[in-house]
């Protein structure tokens, strides 16, 4: 158990520090184009990060004009859409499996 408290640590601390760093902003519009503006944790100010990229992992129904900033990670890029190899509902919960940016 102690092992496993230890792993979870060193990666939220590996996370946080490979988080990619970008300019701060308070809104999408504070960003260039292809980016958007998010707050990737509760503890630190929202920053530019790049918008996703084909084949990158995605949220379906996530936009970029939905809110004025994102949380953890931004949408797919403009003319990608997110779509996943397979939804099911399980439980009265959809699940989206392997969902990615694509065309």
């Amino acid at each position: 158990m102690k092992a496993f408290c230890v792993l979870a640590v060193l990666s939220c601390i590996a996370f946080i520090a490979l988080a990619e760093v970008g300019s701060p902003c308070k809104s999408n519009d504070d960003c260039s184009q292809n980016e958007c503006c998010v707050q990737v944790h509760l503890r630190q100010d929202p920053q530019c990060q790049s918008l996703r990229k084909k084949d990158d992992w995605c949220v379906p129904g996530l936009k970029l004009g939905d809110t004025t900033s994102h949380r953890y990670f931004c949408p797919c890029d403009e003319g990608l859409e997110c779509r996943a190899e397979e939804i099911e509902e399980e439980d009265g919960a959809t699940v989206y499996k392997n969902p990615k940016c694509s065309v």
